[in-house]
């Protein structure tokens, strides 16, 4: 059979052919029919076309030894072609472009294939030399099935090579770029000039990991400690993951300028916990949590503050006692570095018993909640005592969230719901226990009575009145965790006992004539909120904030999440799951930027108000320092300690005025003491000041001579023979300095006294060490509690003086956790007196009513100051003169300097008594 073609259409005609040609339904490589063709001639128009005699262009395709199959199945096997059938070929035509990958974009390489190329490609897939140009009348040619495969296949596998070579011109064309792209621009973030977002993506990686020190994640964070760069602020690592994250600098700030960022804040900490932050270092593990604890520092005229992490922890377990061995992490450090603690006097955190359980272990010393509510109940119903502990404090979102769930768990009806919802928000503001209990007893008669009469519906009208929010906009959220253990710690509360009592009362109590049912009625509801409610009202409620901030009604954890919301987007630029090492590198510089931002708006030395108004003042120009006035006053050593303090409670000696704050007045001498106790008392200064007395006011650092003198006075009052007594100089120089004066002066005073106590002045902080000759025992006691590391300093040190060692022990005493930074002192002679007395060193006085006793003492035990000038100390002459009013003495030498030598005066007391 032969095919021709006529004219320039050079549309193919079939002659003889038992198959009919299908519209659009051939297949182009369909091959049940192929055992019918035998022969196909194709003649070119071009050779028609040039006179010369039409060649047959015949396509090898009747051999024997390669049919039509095996030749079909070397080419799908070469070319490969896709398997849904083409219906319909476009000969001559460009194919669609292929559709790029998302990101990576991709630039075609326009080319024309070369005469190498097609004979490179008729001779590697088609197997033949025959070169025929068909389709070039760029039709739509519909071939009937069977019918010039191999030019189709011919055309097919030109498309596919073309977007072969495509593919690899583009992929040329990207490695370029990457190689010619500028390293500061990938430095810079620069990356417009990339060619997608996959090279972005790698190269980021590839500059994180450049920061490594090593491929383990692990070791990579135990290198980084190493350095001593990053060991200030990384504490601790261990394994299960435990990873500390606080320094000195962070902690600084909360005493600064007067403790001004605790007081802005309220005295109040957030801690709260948040995961997806750092990832696993075992795909086993469970997940890692980041627990910050946030300060959130804003003044009153501002309207946004500064979110400023004090310290964190990265902890893979999230029991109680891992969050406890962090704070505890944290005591430690702050008690190494003489900082206060607790070092707030509120925390604010969510619902969580092993939060909440750390929390009030860790700054209470206390080992459970039901211990803290008791603490609270004996406070809330012994008034006019101090706070001397740390009050914890439920955000007010979750319990609303939580309140609202079991409202809708009870009851169906939407108005109850909002009832009920809206006294939870009225509870959470009550301040007062009397207040609430009140409260507790007109819910209760609500809940418990079925029927309704006259006083219940007076009582719900009086608990709609009490609802000062008319919509509450918090949506409904289930809680992680609840207050539930294995012994139900709501019956171990007194806040329990008496609402259970209470509900008792109100449930018992008749109706004298119905009304209706009561659509509030539910006991099932009543028992739970006075389970997980009432029971823990100083959690939630406002009974125990109010003592911390008096302005304040509610809490909320709003500063410690808007951090985390601030770290996952910000901080780490949305990344989620992240090396610690990583975290720990941002986190680093947010700390720094807010550490300066803060000492820039808050920490700054002010300018004195009463210097601001006189701007004339501040525009002169001094060249020349003004000398200091050197003021001449009696015994210098000790009036430079401190200033002179503002208010003295005795009406014997009252407020001074500000001119009169540099004179000396001596209010009690104990020669006579110090006399009989000591054959040689000289070591002791026997004069009591005005202003060390003034230290025993409350909030006041007392004076080392006070704590001294009371010492003395507890020894004279317990009639004990042989006890020595140490000044405060003498214990700091035997324990710090290795001073070998003191060493031989203690080894005397052990062949000679039974007990020896020994002060130790410090920093700024009293401690104390009691010796126990008798019983061998050596007690050291620090008031914020004893660091194991000191004391075994110090016992080593006592242990050199003895010449026989192996018999002393070195005790260890539980007493009094000290909650303030002031009263180390007071809690010092508290000590004192219990060891005399055997008593528990743990159940001492109020710092505050001690010191009036000390003050009383002191008063009482001071000898007879007639003949004794009221300034220097000194005996008085018989032509000494005497004051008017209170008849003390004053020396010549005084009242030439303080009273211009006058004959008939009246002393500084009591004219600044008589202007009062």
């Amino acid at each position: 059979m032969k095919s021709s073609t006529s004219g320039n259409d050079m549309e193919p005609a079939v002659e003889a052919l038992s198959s009919t040609v299908e519209d659009g339904n051939a297949s182009l490589l369909n091959v049940y029919d192929v055992s019918n063709i035998h022969e196909i001639s194709i003649t070119s128009p071009k050779l028609e076309n040039s006179g010369s005699s039409s060649i047959d262009l015949k396509i090898n395709i009747t051999n024997r030894s390669l049919d039509y199959l095996g030749e079909y199945e070397v080419l799908r096997k070469r070319v490969n072609p896709p398997k849904i059938p083409n219906r319909e070929v476009l000969f001559a035509k460009p194919t669609a472009k292929p559709n790029a990958v998302k990101g990576f974009p991709q630039k075609d390489g326009g080319f024309l294939l070369t005469p190498f190329e097609k004979n490179h490609m008729d001779e590697q897939f088609l197997k033949t030399n025959v070169e025929v140009n068909i389709f070039s009348n760029q039709k739509e040619i519909i071939h009937p099935r069977d019918t010039y495969k191999t030019p189709q296949i011919r055309g097919v596998k030109r498309e596919l090579a073309k977007k072969e070579l495509s593919r690899e011109l583009a992929a040329n064309w990207r490695d370029k770029k990457i190689l010619s792209s500028c390293k500061a621009l990938r430095a810079a973030g620069n990356f417009d000039s990339l060619p997608s977002a996959a090279v972005a993506r790698k190269i980021r990686s590839e500059v994180k990991r450049s920061q490594d020190r090593d491929p383990d994640a692990f070791c990579d964070l135990y290198k980084m400690q190493q350095d001593k760069n990053w060991s200030i602020l990384i504490q601790r690592i261990s394994s299960p993951l435990e990873i500390y994250l606080y320094s000195e600098n962070q902690l600084n700030l909360l005493f600064k300028n007067k403790g001004r960022l605790l007081k802005m804040s309220k005295k109040t900490l957030f801690f709260d916990a948040t995961g997806s932050v750092v990832q696993k270092f075992n795909k086993e593990s469970k997940r890692i949590f980041l627990y910050s604890m946030i300060l959130h520092a804003r003044d009153q005229k501002e309207t946004v503050g500064i979110l400023m992490p004090i310290a964190e922890a990265v902890l893979c377990n999230h029991y109680a006692d891992d969050i406890l061995r962090f704070l505890l992490s944290l005591k430690t450090f702050c008690q190494q570095h003489r900082m206060r603690w607790p070092i707030c006097q509120r925390i604010v955190t969510d619902w969580s018993k092993a939060i909440i359980t750390a929390v009030i272990s860790a700054f209470n010393d206390m080992k459970s909640i039901s211990t803290y509510l008791h603490k609270c109940h004996n406070f809330l119903t012994q008034p006019g005592g101090n706070l001397e502990f740390l009050v914890v404090q439920l955000c007010y979102i979750h319990i609303i969230r939580m309140a609202q769930k079991d409202i809708a768990t009870c009851f169906e009806n939407q108005e109850v719901i909002d009832f009920y919802t809206k006294q939870i928000v009225w509870a959470i503001q009550i301040s007062e226990l009397a207040e609430f209990y009140s409260w507790v007893k007109g819910f209760f008669t609500i809940l418990t009575q079925k029927n309704m009469d006259g006083r219940i519906e007076g009582i719900l009208g009086n608990l709609k009145k009490k609802t000062s929010t008319d919509d509450v906009t918090v949506e409904a959220g289930e809680e992680k965790e609840c207050l539930k253990g294995e012994i139900p710690l709501y019956e171990q509360s007194p806040f329990y006992t008496k609402g259970l009592e209470i509900m008792c009362n109100v449930s018992t109590e008749t109706i004298s004539t119905p009304h209706k049912e009561n659509a509030f009625f539910s006991k099932d509801f009543a028992y739970l909120f006075l389970k997980k409610y009432v029971a823990y009202a100083p959690l939630w409620t406002n009974i125990m904030g109010v003592h911390v901030s008096k302005g304040s009604t509610s809490v909320s954890n709003s500063p410690v999440e808007g951090y985390f919301s601030r770290v996952k987007n910000i901080i780490l630029e949305g990344q989620r799951n992240v090396r610690a090492t990583d975290y720990i590198r941002k986190s680093c510089q947010y700390i720094e930027s807010k550490l300066v931002e803060i000492s820039y708006r808050y920490l700054e030395d002010k300018t004195d108000e009463r210097i601001k108004s006189k701007q004339e003042e501040l525009l002169e120009e001094k060249w020349r320092r003004t000398p200091k006035k050197v003021k001449q006053n009696f015994n210098n050593k000790l009036r430079l300690t401190q200033k002179i303090f503002k208010k003295y409670n005795c009406e014997s000696f009252p407020n001074l005025k500000r001119n009169m704050r540099d004179k000396q007045f001596i209010i009690g001498k104990y020669n006579n003491m110090f006399s009989k106790l000591w054959s040689d008392s000289s070591k002791f200064w026997p004069f009591l000041e005005l202003i060390e007395f003034q230290s025993l006011d409350e909030r006041k650092e007392i004076y080392n001579s006070v704590v001294e003198i009371y010492i003395h006075i507890l020894i004279w009052e317990s009639k004990r023979q042989n006890v020595a007594c140490f000044s405060c100089l003498e214990g700091h120089q035997l324990f710090y300095e290795n001073s070998p004066e003191c060493k031989s002066k203690l080894k005397n005073a052990l062949t000679e006294c039974n007990q020896i106590i020994i002060p130790i002045l410090h920093s700024n902080h009293f401690t104390l060490a009691f010796i126990n000759v008798v019983e061998k025992e050596f007690i050291y006691i620090d008031p914020f509690g004893e660091n194991e590391k000191s004391v075994r300093t110090f016992f080593f040190i006592f242990r050199d003086i003895l010449e026989d060692s192996t018999i002393w022990l070195c005790k260890k005493v539980d007493h009094y956790i000290q909650v303030d930074s002031f009263n180390c002192g007071v809690h010092i002679c508290q000590f004192v007196q219990a060891l005399f007395q055997s008593a528990d060193l743990t159940k001492v006085e109020s710092p505050s009513e001690y010191r009036k006793i000390m003050k009383q003492k002191l008063m009482d035990f001071t000898d007879n100051l007639e003949n004794i000038c009221l300034h220097c100390g000194g005996i008085c002459n018989d032509d000494s003169v005497k004051c008017e009013d209170c008849g003390r003495s004053i020396d010549n030498s005084c009242r030439s300097y303080h009273y211009n030598n006058s004959n008939e005066i009246r002393c500084a007391l009591c004219q600044s008594r008589g202007k009062i």
